[in-house]
């Protein structure tokens, strides 16, 4: 089963400019990311997907294997969409060009999940993870709404679900990795 992760990358960050170029400790926040996911080990390919010049130069700079896409998308998960067909994976998992930090056993689990459903049931696979209290008002932070089953129903950059009588026991919010 080959596993391929791709990692979209843009420049329109509205909240923090050029954030993927940005310098951590000598490299670029997009390079982090990906030797970080290069370096998980869990993967049969790993990309970057981009419709810039300026983080297709980082990345030739750097030797990471990219797709350049000259075409406006709405969302990452649609840029890889725009590229899937290249790639031939049976999984796909889509790390955002700023999660730098992703651990291999959260990879590994999300892999796991698609390799144990035997009726190829399950489409996508998200993360989400429990939320500090102070951090629930927190926009930067996106938060997820679960069923009894743990599948997502919504997400918002609101605090919800609205804790009227502050009782919630779990919040969760959702980590920047999805798989299809």
């Amino acid at each position: 089963m080959k596993i391929a992760a791709v990692i979209p990358a843009r420049l329109d960050s509205t909240r923090l400019p050029n954030k993927l170029l940005r310098d951590i400790c000598g490299k670029s926040l997009i390079i982090r990311t990906y030797e970080s996911t290069l370096n998980s080990k869990v993967f049969d390919e790993v990309y970057v997907v981009t419709n810039n010049k300026d983080i297709v130069s980082e990345l030739e700079r750097n030797n990471a294997n990219y797709f350049y896409e000259d075409k406006q998308y709405e969302t990452g998960t649609d840029r890889i969409a725009g590229i899937a067909s290249r790639i031939n994976a049976e999984i796909i998992i889509n790390v955002q060009g700023d999660e730098p930090f992703i651990k291999s056993k959260t990879l590994t689990k999300i892999i796991n999940v698609f390799k144990e459903d035997k009726n190829k049931s399950i489409q996508v696979v998200s993360v989400m993870t429990p939320i500090d209290k102070n951090e629930i008002s927190n926009p930067n932070n996106v938060k997820v709404v679960t069923d009894v089953n743990n599948y997502a129903m919504y997400f918002s950059r609101y605090p919800i679900p609205y804790d009227r009588d502050e009782r919630l026991s779990s919040v969760y919010k959702h980590v920047g990795i999805y798989a299809f």
